[in-house]
């Protein structure tokens, strides 16, 4: 989550991180191959659905649409490459007394609502123990980490009209309680400029961003009872855990919808997508003919790719800017440490599946060097890569590029949609 240069980190909520797959898949299910080529005449990504049905999407009116901004207004000037941006309003629950706030980065790797306590003109409730101890939080991401209280807020999620009512949330402050050493995991996150963002909105596909591993004991939980500076780790109940407001939505909640138009291979200077409440529950969410479905593996929390040869984990994450994962046979940068430079723009085809493992996809995308692509003004690119190191070499992430051009369907765990039950990721 750390923004260092030019890029945010992978962000899905560090607690998610899978182990122990390895090895080749059974090549009649899954299979990857990687080419190389000088062509710059734009992406070679496999639409999942033909670009008029993107559009309906990009085009959709109502109550349950919310809109993103990369590289745009809804950002700030100092946007870092591919972050997608939105708007979201936040009172004090029950109240009048509300704020509003951009450049909150949208982020389907994690789960729940982090706002920077420096940019609050509100004053919500603090999320308080039977002790009356206030409740804190170190949720550690892919990279960083953000430490702070817990609080409800009543959130009104863009232009959509419908509120998710009493949502704990986090206030992102490192000197809460004098304790973020507490998250020394990570580098904490101290404020909005130099974290590149003023909140995280986490709308990935499950309620609560820890879920029973924190409820049932306290040496598993992220979650912390504070008495003055002093803090001790504590298990907390499901209700009170930071919690996904598209689930407190009082209807459209059993999922969402990103839609984002393509981008050019030389890449673009701001786009705008559309994120869409909710699966089948309005004439605007209806899916669309050709949609493949990949279910969520309920114990990771990720579907599965293959590539080179090898199964890994696998997640979309729009919090992600790049495609992450590991390959020693890529071409490094030499300025910019720990992005990929190949000599030449190459094609990648990865195949996906999900538990459901009879269902599979290709997905094919273009890497490009990263040095290169730094040299424009452009603020969104469809090719950009981050070298994983080899102790995450399990794990394959979609990042945002991986969003332009198609529309993604996330349905949620504990719900049903005309795609499916329970969390999966659908294009």
């Amino acid at each position: 989550m750390k923004l260092n240069n030019l890029i945010l980190g992978f962000l899905f909520l560090s607690g998610c991180t899978p182990v122990g797959i390895s090895g080749s898949s059974d090549s009649s299910s899954s299979s990857s191959s990687v080419s190389s080529s000088s062509s710059s005449s734009g992406s070679s990504f496999i639409p999942p659905v033909n670009a008029s049905n993107v559009a309906q999407f990009l085009n959709a009116t109502g109550t349950n649409v919310m809109r993103i901004s990369v590289g745009g207004d809804l950002c700030t000037a100092s946007s870092p490459l591919n972050m997608p941006c939105v708007s979201i309003t936040i009172c004090e629950p029950g109240t009048s007394n509300c704020q509003t706030l951009n450049n909150i980065l949208l982020d389907t790797g994690s789960y729940g609502l982090r706002v920077f306590k420096s940019l609050l003109t509100i004053n919500p409730p603090a999320l308080k123990d039977a002790s009356n101890n206030t409740y804190a939080e170190c949720a550690t991401f892919g990279i960083g980490a953000d430490w702070g209280s817990l609080a409800t807020l009543d959130i009104q999620l863009g232009s959509s009209t419908q509120i998710a009512s009493n949502v704990p949330v986090q206030i992102i402050d490192s000197t809460f309680a004098s304790s973020s050493s507490l998250c020394a995991l990570g580098a904490v996150d101290v404020d909005p400029v130099t974290a590149g963002f003023n909140g995280i909105l986490g709308v990935g596909g499950y309620e609560q961003d820890c879920g029973t591993s924190c409820s049932s004991s306290a040496s598993q939980s992220n979650y912390y009872s504070c008495s003055g500076t002093s803090c001790t780790q504590s298990a907390i109940s499901l209700a009170n855990q930071v919690t996904n407001p598209v689930y407190k939505l009082p209807t459209d909640n059993n999922g969402i919808i990103v839609a984002f138009p393509d981008v050019a291979s030389t890449g673009a200077t701001s786009t705008n997508g559309v994120v869409l409440f909710g699966i089948g529950t309005q004439t605007n969410n209806v899916p669309t003919s050709g949609v493949s479905t990949f279910n969520v593996d309920p114990t990771s929390g990720f579907i599965f790719t293959n590539y080179s040869g090898s199964n890994h984990y696998a997640l979309f994450d729009t919090g992600t800017n790049g495609f992450d994962f590991y390959d020693s046979t890529i071409t490094q940068c030499q300025t910019l440490t720990g992005f990929f430079c190949p000599a030449s723009t190459m094609n990648i085809t990865t195949t996906i599946f999900g538990t459901n493992n009879s269902i599979t996809k290709s997905f094919s995308f273009n890497l490009a060097n990263t040095e290169q692509l730094a040299q424009s003004n452009n603020l969104v690119f469809d090719n950009l890569g981050f070298a994983m190191s080899a102790s995450s070499s399990n794990l394959f992430i979609y990042g945002l590029p991986a969003h332009f051009g198609k529309v993604l369907f996330i349905g949620y765990d504990g719900k049903t949609s005309s795609l499916g039950s329970g969390a999966s990721f659908s294009y």
